[in-house]
């Protein structure tokens, strides 16, 4: 995981980039709206534990004086009235930006100013429907904005994830973004879970690995998984997890 540190910069009139700089763009990855803890997924526990739209309005404020656009995802899911999740977001970050006083990082930066300053540069995606589409959408809306650093926002159970997508995405259209491709956690995760839960398996790499196992890459065979219907895999989960009871029972005689 890549984790960008900003500075608090003075507070200052709100002012429009700068064509002449570098600027700056935000993805705040969208939450399913019906997932377990939504809100503290999207907004975060006061006062110290930003979630997602607070930590985006935050690099926003920090990075105001080159800030070109926030893109908010997604449209893969919507309240019963046929609201996507990206119109839901946006909204919730604009009207209630006055909460945000409610978060220790916001002392001192004035509310009304950083409301205005978002209302101009949040845009909604609406077409992108995973996480894949939507880091594509939203590089490809910076690439047209000009944004030459692009910092990927979401919970740290999912960033690592959004990262390689994003990495994934340049890999396969070198052209789509020509920017720096960064990333920037919340503080709160998945409900009922933390960063230390979420596992990355890597292609074998290392030289002192078993090479006798990379006949079965890991990596590939959690891939393959994904692609099994729900009944296959919930088999293929029950066989798993005995056969594993069976190893470390092996193990520990």
């Amino acid at each position: 995981m890549v984790i960008m540190l900003l500075f608090l910069a003075s507070c200052a009139a709100v002012e429009r980039p700068d064509p002449t700089r570098s600027a700056f763009g935000i993805l705040v990855h969208g939450c399913h709206l019906q997932a377990e803890g939504w809100e503290s997924i999207v907004w975060g526990i006061p006062p110290s534990r930003l979630g997602r739209l607070p930590r985006a309005a935050l690099l926003a404020w920090e990075e105001r004086d080159t800030l070109a656009c926030i893109c908010m995802g997604t449209a893969a899911s919507s309240t019963p009235d046929g609201e996507y999740e990206a119109v839901v977001l946006a909204r919730m970050l604009t009207r209630r930006c006055h909460e945000l006083s409610q978060f220790s990082a916001f002392q001192g930066i004035p509310l009304r100013e950083l409301e205005l300053l978002l209302r101009s540069v949040v845009h909604t995606d609406l077409v992108s429907t995973n996480t894949r589409e939507e880091v594509t959408e939203g590089l490809s809306r910076f690439e047209a904005a000009g944004v030459t650093r692009a910092v990927l926002v979401s919970s740290p159970t999912h960033l690592p994830r959004c990262l390689i997508e994003g990495c994934a995405v340049l890999e396969r259209q070198p052209t789509l973004f020509s920017g720096t491709l960064l990333a920037c956690p919340s503080d709160t995760c998945y409900s009922g879970y933390s960063s230390a839960d979420v596992v990355v398996v890597e292609p074998p790499h290392r030289g002192d690995r078993d090479r006798s196992l990379d006949r079965w890459p890991l990596h590939e065979l959690v891939r393959r998984q994904f692609a099994l219907d729900g009944p296959r895999r919930r088999h293929l989960l029950e066989r798993l997890d005995a056969l594993l009871d069976e190893a470390e029972a092996e193990a520990e005689a």
